[in-house]
Order: C-alpha cells, then structure tokens, then sequence
C-alpha cells in the first residue's frame, strides 16, 4: 500500500498570477500465489483555479506459466492548462482564457509479453486506446479582445505497439520496435482556423515509428548502434499575415552510436571508470523535432 499528499504552487513572472494545488493519492499492489498481480490507484486534486479532478487507474497481469504473461490497464488523467494559456502573449494581441478548464484523457491497453527461459529471446505486443476530450485550442479568428484559447475538441488515438529482441551469442544482443497510431479528431468545435480539423488526424503524431539497436558487450567494452525512424506527420505551418496552411512534414532516419572503454574497475562492482564516446546523428540527417 502506498500513500502520499502533493503541494505545488506556480507563479508566472510576468503577471499576477499564481495558483496551488494539493493532491491526495493511494494505491494499493496484490499479488496471488505470484501469478496475479493486480494495482489500483486513485488520486483527488484540488486547485485553486479549476474544479477540482479525481483520476484513476487499476492494471492486471497474469503469468500463464513462465514466459508467457497478458496483461491490461484502464485509467484517466488530465493536463491543467500553462500560463501562457491563461495569460496569452499581450504584446502581440493574443488573448488568454482564464476560464480553460484541464483536457481530460481516458485511456486503456491490452498486452502479452513472452520471455524464453533462457533469456535468449522474447517478444511483447500492446494494443492503446485514448479519447481525449476539452483539447485546449488556438486560432486567429475570433473576435477582437476574445480569447485566442478555448476548449472545444475531442479526439481519439488508438494503436499497436510491438518489439521484440534476441541474444544472438552472449556478447551479442538485437532489438528492434514498432509503433502504428491512428489518431483523428472526432470534434473540432465551430471556431474556424484552428489547428484541429474534423476527421483529420492530430498534429505532430507520426503514424509510424520504428526503432533497431545492436549491441555488443564483452569484459565491459561496450558498442552500440542505434537506428531511430519517424514516418511523416501532419503540422499547421503560419505565415506573417496570420494565416496558415495544413503541411506535412517529411519522415526521417537517425542513426546514433555509443562506445564504453573501462579504464579502472572493481572486480564485483557494476561502477567502472571509463571513457564514453557517443555519436548521434553520425550520418547529418536534416530533421526538427518540436
């Protein structure tokens, strides 16, 4: 069983405001006979500029036998909205909105991890699930002195994710991962000129992802190579006359490596003195993350 009480207060420089929030969470782990393992867990916060917000999350796993578990999670959460969404950017005529409430997401997934007995080898898959809903949005085209932020969308995001890695020899050990999601936006209120169009997907989520490392480990030296793919996601590009066009920014590879050389070790401990080298991007792919 655990328990616990938060305090957090914020105060932006530069305005007057601040707020406070306290939060109160328990959370409880059972276990039968090292088989079923089984947590829940809530927590209730109460904040001094919103209603206050109650989430939860309970999880289930089962150990068919000794390489292969399922397992499922069901919870929600929220995310208060910043500052800069309250206060908005004055100097440049973009309006807060004092009156944002928290986006609100539930979310649920589903998995089976398989182990071989003798570690050479496994596999896991999990299907997601998300619905979001009082998505904070921004646009141009409101009224003048009304609040450039507003709640007013839902969306879903849904997808598989799959890896899976070997033990080629006892030196020698390969991964690799890959993430499909399907996102759209399921209402995108009726203020024009947001970056939420209806039926279309969510920006910046790349509908493929995919990853491979090797590694290779002996008497401590260490090598590894990692190559990192992220497929092509829609973005909102904006002009100086404050409008705007739906893009679509290109998929990319990156290739990234890493050398560990013991300088001085001790012979039980995991503590070593050494040299790291490490190279990312090593072959200058052009690419901008957000």
């Amino acid at each position: 069983l655990t328990a616990g009480l938060s305090y957090k207060r914020e105060q932006a420089q530069i305005a007057d405001l601040a707020r406070r929030s306290v939060g109160i969470f328990v959370q409880e782990q059972l276990s039968w006979v090292d088989r079923l393992f089984v947590t829940a867990g809530i927590r209730y916060d109460n904040n001094d500029r919103f209603k206050s917000f109650a989430t939860a999350n309970a999880s289930v796993a089962y150990l068919i036998n000794d390489e292969l578990k399922i397992r499922t999670s069901v919870g929600n959460g929220f995310r208060a909205p910043d500052f800069t969404e309250i206060i908005g950017f004055p100097e440049f005529a973009i309006v807060g909105n004092e009156a944002l409430v928290p986006e609100k997401n539930i979310a649920t997934d589903f998995g089976v991890d398989y182990f071989s007995k003798n570690g050479r080898g496994g596999f896991s898959t999990t299907a997601f699930f998300n619905r979001f809903s009082d998505l904070i949005e921004f646009t141009f085209l409101v009224p003048p002195d009304s609040p450039n932020y507003l709640n007013i969308e839902r969306a879903k995001s849904q997808g598989l994710e799959l890896s899976c890695f070997i033990r080629a020899t006892d030196d020698i050990r390969l991964s690799a991962h890959y993430t499909i999601t399907d996102t759209e936006v399921t209402d995108a209120g009726t203020t024009p000129g947001g970056s939420f169009v209806q039926g279309e997907q969510l920006l910046r989520r790349p509908r493929h992802l995919a990853g491979f490392y090797g590694e290779f480990i002996r008497k401590r030296y260490k090598l590894r190579t990692d190559l990192k793919y992220k497929g092509w996601r829609d973005d909102v590009q904006f002009f100086s006359d404050f409008s705007s066009s739906r893009v679509i920014l290109p998929s990319y590879w990156k290739v990234d490596f890493g050398v560990t050389v013991p300088l001085l070790y001790y012979s039980d401990s995991p503590g070593d003195v050494a040299i790291v080298l490490r190279g990312e991007n090593i072959f200058n792919q052009s690419y901008t993350e957000i």
